[in-house]
């Protein structure tokens, strides 16, 4: 295989406009670290395909398109080969609609898109032969966000009994020195250590942790948010002490998951991207549509009329310029029914990575992982597009933020509980027609025969693709790399057993000790 990585700067001019919270008065006072736009290009020799990640909030789906498309005229690399994800800093400039939180800044914007896809570019320029790994990790600097009030009301409070993802799925790319090229990391949190108080421009603890490895490892370091719509760091509305805290503690276990990958240059990849409709709740009558417009602008008069803090104010503005706005896609009949997404899928042999367009909630990344048939499954939120809150169907008969009051700041329609189980289902779709994909290009399958107790085979839990044809078998004691080639790390699932029936035709993919 062979790997080109790149690294361009987009941080903004001070005194644009921040994203993320309604309860910031001002606009960007300064620069607390730069921002960065990091492309990844990996080639199996038949196809390319490119992962990039921004230091940004997110990405609508017109920018998107730009950047792909430019990246596609430099490049060559399929649209549908291009993968753009942001970190949801929220304190980094906005360059998504989202009420009452900063006006796009179009120039910024329009230079942004430009500037993401010359990335690409570099890094397509860049690729040399390389060999990838992944490893997995564990850390635990989220927390489950949605806590109960005494009057056991769901609000944005730290839920220590919660449900959280505290993996860290590290994938390592290596030159033919074994120097490292690049090393991509997937952890599930919200990057709000800094919080509504912070005017400086800041890509929060992802930052951080891609510094700290950069520093301590070289080669460029890219963060990709996971399923971390619920979850919180443990440090939040902090300082940028607690910042360069957290992100070197999430870099530290980076680091030691790395030293563990053995990696291979004998990778093949396969991607698919589907578009697929989330029904949305149905909209209120023109009437009642009405009564809510007119209770809005009652409240909002009313904080005009009196002493109030500037979150109060805008809270009361965002929820009017909603049910106003609400009202007249009611009455021009354009009230949608659905919302088209994006699902993108790559997979190289034992790990895939998925890419979704919004603020998932991770008990439906758990669910996922889980039934995915991959040893590794990255799953990517704010990817290709940025749609708000994804969340659980328990989550919308609890109520809460995300379920009631985000879909006022992202827009005017709310999504159907039916979400969880479609995007579950569909997901779950793409990694299995892309494992039988990937399992018809290698080897054929054969299974274990639990009688030979003989022929055991010490190693990987999920290791189970063999060839097999009517023929002799042949005894083994140990395992140092699967069918496709690919070494197994003896520290994952060591010592279980499970005995096959194998053929010599077998010898060529295995190596035994």
């Amino acid at each position: 295989m062979k790997a080109g990585v790149a690294k361009v700067n987009i941080t903004p001019s001070v005194g644009i406009d921040l994203a993320g919270y309604g309860a910031r008065e001002k606009s960007s006072q300064g620069i607390a670290d730069n921002l960065y736009s990091k492309a990844l290009v990996l080639g199996d020799g038949e196809k390319s395909i490119a992962i990039v990640t921004n230091d940004l909030i997110g990405l609508d789906e017109k920018s998107i398109d730009k950047i792909r498309k430019i990246a596609e005229e430099k490049t060559g690399i399929k649209s549908s080969n291009i993968m753009v994800s942001s970190s949801h800093t929220h304190s980094g400039p906005t360059t998504i609609f989202l009420r009452g939180m900063g006006k796009i800044d179009m120039d910024y914007l329009s230079l942004l898109e430009k500037t993401i896809a010359g990335g690409i570019s570099i890094a397509f320029q860049n690729i040399r032969e390389a060999s990838l790994g992944a490893g997995r990790g564990k850390i635990k600097i989220n927390v489950n966000r949605r806590g109960r009030t005494p009057e056991r009301e769901i609000r944005l409070l730290p839920n220590p009994e919660g449900i959280v993802d505290d993996e860290v799925d590290v994938i390592v790319i290596n030159d033919q020195e074994n120097n490292p090229i690049a090393t991509l990391v997937n952890y599930a949190c919200h990057a709000v250590v800094l919080g509504p108080e912070n005017l400086l421009i800041s890509a929060d603890y992802p930052g951080a942790t891609q510094r700290f490895i950069e520093k301590k490892k070289g080669g460029i370091a890219l963060f990709t948010n996971g399923c971390c719509g619920d979850l919180n760091p443990i440090i939040h509305s902090g300082n940028l002490q607690d910042v360069e805290k957290l992100g070197v503690l999430l870099g530290k276990e980076v680091l030691k998951v790395s030293e563990a990958i053995s990696t291979s240059s004998e990778v093949k990849f396969k991607m698919l991207s589907e578009k697929i409709l989330l029904p949305l709740q149905g909209f209120p009558s023109l009437e009642k549509m009405e009564g809510i417009l007119k209770e809005k602008n009652k409240e909002l008069e009313k904080i005009k009329r009196r002493k109030h803090t500037f979150s109060e104010f805008n809270v009361a503005k965002a929820m009017f310029e909603w049910a106003r706005d609400s009202l007249k896609a009611i009455k021009e009949k354009k009230t949608p029914r659905n919302i088209e997404i994006e699902i993108q899928v790559f997979a190289f042999d034992r790990g895939i990575l998925i890419g979704l367009p919004g603020e998932v909630f991770c008990e439906i990344g758990l669910k996922i992982k889980e039934k995915s048939p991959f040893n590794y499954t990255f799953i990517f939120g704010y990817t290709n597009g940025e749609i708000g809150y994804i969340p659980t169907k328990e989550a919308f008969s609890q109520g809460g933020y995300e379920v009631n009051g985000a879909p006022k700041w992202y827009g005017i329609s709310f999504l159907s509980p039916k979400v969880e189980e479609i995007l579950i289902e569909e997901v779950l779709k793409l990694t299995k027609k892309l494992s039988n994909i990937l399992a018809s290009k290698s080897p054929k399958i054969g299974r274990a025969l639990p009688g030979l107790s003989r022929y055991l085979i010490r190693g990987h839990q999920r290791l189970r693709n063999f060839c097999h044809r009517p023929g002799g078998h042949i005894p083994i004691t140990f395992l140092t790399s699967d069918a496709q080639g690919l070494p197994i790390n003896p520290d994952y699932d060591a010592g279980n057993c499970f005995a096959f029936r194998l053929e010599t035709d077998l010898l060529p993919y295995l190596k035994f000790t």
